[in-house]
């Protein structure tokens, strides 16, 4: 019993995970979603670095 309610918990974890990046997913095609993506993203620039994004 114990190790099949570790398996559910592994598996109810993973459920909730693969739902948060499958609504990040959608945003990404809504309106502004490239937008809202980039601000979500880690933003770690030396100050002596251009960042440049292409579009």
């Amino acid at each position: 019993m114990t190790r099949l309610r570790e398996i559910e918990d592994s598996f109810l974890y993973e459920k909730h995970r693969f739902n948060v990046l499958t609504n990040k997913f959608d945003d990404l095609f809504s309106s502004e979603g490239e937008q809202r993506f980039m601000k979500d993203q880690d933003q770690i620039i030396s100050r002596d670095i251009i960042r440049v994004i292409w579009r």
